[in-house]
């Protein structure tokens, strides 16, 4: 860690803030003195050292804080399945220390909602989305609705449905399997002949690049007037939670 360092909280100006923080150790001891000096409990403490080094340990080797990276570093818990409560704390504690660093500019503010506070789709709802896409004759979006909300699938998985698992019914991830129903198999069956598809993920972008989270839920949202159902409940969380059964899918 080297020699001890005194550290005080000043704000950055803006020239200042235009360039990187990086994280170094010394620095992380300094905060944790400073939380000390502040009265933080042990248990506080702890967990802020967990979340920082975990920080550290995901950065890059230059070490260097940005939004953009901090941004990144968020999008990769939410791809990882980290739950809502676990991405906020690690949050809080990075907004801690950048502010202890005087670079409020860095912070994450966009917190997730927990699971309390998560919005739920009614099968009501669920059917005007299927409804409206296929009004708007968008058999992708169509389809991808049909797999969120019947199997279960984690979307950064959805490149794992491929046309290969067309052929026993099943997604592999990892140790885990998802089935397909057989009403979604056939629809998607027919989807790959129509698409002359012949190997590989089924939903892909117009340049034939993987879709990813970003793009699914927009894709997912743009049925929101349509259908007449919020916005905030048109995720593909929200219609993994609203699993419907094989027989009504």
């Amino acid at each position: 860690m080297g020699a001890e360092t005194t550290w005080t909280r000043v704000e950055k100006t803006a020239e200042e803030c235009a360039e990187n923080l990086i994280l170094y150790p010394q620095q992380i001891k300094a905060f944790f003195s400073w939380q000390r000096d502040n009265k933080r409990t042990k248990s506080a403490l702890e967990r802020y050292q967990k979340d920082l080094e975990i920080l550290y340990d995901w950065l890059l080797k230059d070490k260097a804080l940005t939004r953009e990276r901090l941004i990144e570093w968020k999008e990769s818990m939410l791809r990882q399945g980290l739950s809502a409560s676990t991405i906020n704390t690690r949050l809080s504690a990075v907004n801690t220390f950048v502010a202890f660093e005087g670079r409020r500019d860095l912070q994450i503010l966009d917190f997730m909602k927990s699971e309390k506070e998560e919005t739920f789709l009614t099968r009501q709802e669920y059917i005007r989305l299927l409804q409206s896409a296929r009004s708007l004759s968008n058999q992708r979006v169509y389809l991808i609705i049909k797999i969120f909300g019947t199997t279960g699938l984690p979307v950064q998985n959805l490149k794992d449905l491929t046309v290969e698992s067309l052929q026993d019914g099943v997604v592999h991830v990892n140790q885990m399997e998802y089935k397909i129903p057989n009403c979604v198999q056939n629809e998607l069956e027919s989807y790959v002949i129509e698409n002359q598809l012949k190997s590989g993920p089924i939903f892909l972008t117009r340049d034939g690049d993987i879709l990813n989270r970003t793009t699914v839920t927009s894709l997912l949202k743009s049925l929101s007037r349509t259908a007449q159902v919020s916005s905030e409940k048109i995720t593909p969380r929200c219609l993994k939670k609203c699993i419907m059964k094989p027989k009504r899918c």
